[in-house]
């Protein structure tokens, strides 16, 4: 009887696991097909822009946008590249000032988070209400504007596409104070004071080891925004001065070139084979090109942020 009884408790665990199993199973596949449509969804208007961007003009106003090129036309590119000299240009300003703008955006505040972090930091309450309190509240574009214009002087200078968007994230600072403060131990603090370690070895050889997850999606983000802005360079860099143009901005106007060429033909400009929903996809490609090159090397950092990220015992 009693083997009997253990034979049905083994057999039903058995039938439990088994279940379970077949329960997980299902809970995977639907994740995987939920996982696969997202992708998809994610990947298809990448692949038309790409696809419309090579399509005749023609055969777009005939069948519309695909997945796939009807009549295969380079027309749109052609148009882009006659103006290469100033594109390239364009593209040059955009890299520099991502590359220069992340780096200082993201060593301004690492730098003010360690120093709200640090619990010496004299009146680091009231520095910590001014930083919540902008992220609430704002002087608005016009009160911008007039500060970095008339008192920083950033009219017409490549640093009027870097630092107002650099000067205070204040969301980055609070974002970095928590995990610092949450991340380094009283005990490790203390033993490297004791070793006679300044507040700049211990902030480049302990905290920022230790936020490098961190640093790495920040900055993948922040040198996106760089990239993909235009509103700086509209708003500090006039017409008179195209070079200092980004490439959006300059794409951007090139853009609306197209649409009122196309839109005025009483001006008796010529419009003959000149694209225009072509044109602005190929635009759009050009202006994300860069950007999907990069973000696989951004991945392997992010990556290699992570695993490195870890505080080890």
């Amino acid at each position: 009887m009693q083997a009997q009884a253990i034979k049905k408790r083994r057999m039903g665990k058995e039938g439990d696991s088994s279940g379970l199993k077949r329960e997980n199973l299902g809970v995977k596949i639907v994740a995987h097909i939920v996982m696969i449509v997202a992708a998809l969804l994610a990947i298809f208007p990448f692949i038309m822009m790409i696809s419309s961007s090579i399509t005749s003009e023609e055969a777009l106003a005939r069948y519309g946008y695909g997945l796939i090129p009807m009549e295969v036309s380079f027309d749109a590119y052609a148009y882009l590249f006659k103006a290469w000299s100033t594109i390239g240009k364009a593209y040059f300003i955009t890299i520099a000032t991502t590359l220069v703008g992340t780096l200082l955006h993201m060593l301004i505040t690492t730098m003010m988070a360690f120093g709200l972090a640090w619990k010496k930091t004299p009146g680091r309450n009231i520095i910590m209400f001014l930083v919540v309190f902008t992220m609430l509240f704002n002087g608005g574009a016009t009160a911008t504007y007039v500060i970095y214009s008339t008192v920083f002087h950033l009219n017409n200078t490549f640093f009027g596409l870097i630092v107002p968007g650099m000067l205070m994230n204040a969301f980055g600072v609070m974002l970095f104070v928590m995990y610092f403060r949450s991340s380094v131990s009283g005990e490790l603090m203390e033993a490297a004071e004791l070793d006679g370690a300044n507040m700049f070895t211990i902030y480049a050889a302990i905290y920022i080891p230790l936020a490098l997850p961190l640093i790495a999606t920040l900055s993948l983000s922040t040198a996106i925004g760089f990239w993909n802005d235009w509103n700086n360079s509209l708003y500090y860099i006039s017409m008179e001065h195209q070079e200092l143009y980004s490439i959006q901005r300059l794409l951007k106007e090139m853009q609306d070139s197209v649409d009122f060429i196309a839109s005025n033909p009483d001006l008796g400009l010529s419009t003959e084979n000149l694209p225009s929903a072509s044109v602005q996809m190929a635009i759009a490609v050009i202006g994300i090109l860069p950007i999907l090159i990069a973000y696989p090397f951004f991945q392997k950092g992010f990556v290699a942020g992570i695993s490195l990220g870890g505080v080890k015992e």
